[in-house]
């Protein structure tokens, strides 16, 4: 195996990263095929994964100043795993189509700032995106949980498992009044986690009439806005059909975006024989089908930097 750079222009300027290659053998003789995306590499990385593909440390001519060392571990192939499956091709794609379109320092420029901490703006873009990837979507991650068992008994084990998944971010947790229990609520605030969690009705009796005195859903401005994210995901839809008929890939983008919008996001988990883990977040290869669809409307798959912590 071989280490080899890859390049790819965006805004301008050159990116290089590396893949991971390996040569093997057809009937039509010799073939390389990609192992691994593996990122940017700083020059230590680069040498370790470098002397660890070639077999050995090898030989290479000192430096006439700094010499790197290389840093490189044992992987146990055995045991390597994939974690954390994810769509990435669809999303990804509406984001080169809003940056086309300029459409984050639109709604940048548009919506104004408060004191949240994820911008306003942002989350309009995700709205957009969820209308773009699934029309008929709302915001959501959907996780099954055993059955025939109280609701008060999942809330821990729920916030766990998606802690434990995606991380403990600064979230707030909504749960209806059968998860209430004291010993949830002190389980919620024994991490300071936020939460809104239902309230059994006689406890609201006292603010009936202000809850009920007004329609707090159907509002003028809440109205327009949801016709908005539609309109912008239309916009980037049509965006796409406009490219796909330059690139001679007919006017209904439909299958295109399906075929691209299979491409995943993976993280690869790299346990070494020194006991420790190595992952590494990477975008799954390409199939021939969909390398030609990228090359015709000239996109290209962005390099994933390691993740954090490793």
């Amino acid at each position: 195996m071989f280490i080899r750079p890859c390049y790819r222009r965006k805004d301008g300027k050159r990116h290089a990263y590396w893949a991971l290659m390996e040569s093997y053998r057809t009937e039509r003789g010799p073939r390389q095929r990609v192992v691994a995306y593996l990122g940017q590499l700083e020059e230590p990385q680069r040498l370790g994964v470098k002397e660890a593909a070639e077999g050995g440390q090898g030989l290479r001519q000192k430096r006439l100043f700094d010499d790197v060392r290389p840093q490189w571990v044992e992987v146990d192939v055995k045991r390597v795993r994939v974690e954390n499956r994810r769509d990435f091709g669809g999303p990804w794609l509406g984001l080169e189509l809003a940056d086309r379109l300029g459409l984050k320092e639109f709604l940048d420029r548009t919506i104004p700032s408060g004191r949240e901490d994820i911008p306003r703006s942002l989350m309009a873009l995700v709205l957009v995106l969820c209308r773009l990837c699934e029309p008929s979507s709302e915001l959501h991650i959907v996780e099954v949980f055993a059955g025939n068992r109280p609701d008060v008994t999942t809330l821990q084990e729920i916030v766990e498992t998606m802690e434990r998944r995606y991380g403990p971010a600064d979230r707030i947790w909504v749960g209806d009044r059968g998860m209430v229990s004291a010993e949830n609520i002190a389980f919620l605030k024994r991490s300071g986690r936020r939460y809104i969690v239902g309230t059994p009705k006689r406890m609201l009796r006292q603010f009936e009439r202000e809850l009920l005195a007004e329609d707090w859903h159907q509002k003028e401005n809440r109205v327009l806005a949801h016709i908005l994210v539609c309109f912008l995901a239309y916009v980037l839809w049509k965006t796409l059909g406009q490219m796909c008929q330059q690139a001679g890939l007919g006017h209904e983008p439909r299958r295109v975006f399906e075929e691209l919008g299979r491409i995943q996001l993976v993280d690869v988990v790299l346990p070494t024989r020194q006991g420790t883990e190595i992952r590494r977040r990477c975008i799954t290869q390409p199939t021939d089908h969909q390398a030609i669809l990228l090359a015709r409307l000239r996109l290209n798959l962005p390099a994933i930097r390691p993740m954090e912590g490793v």
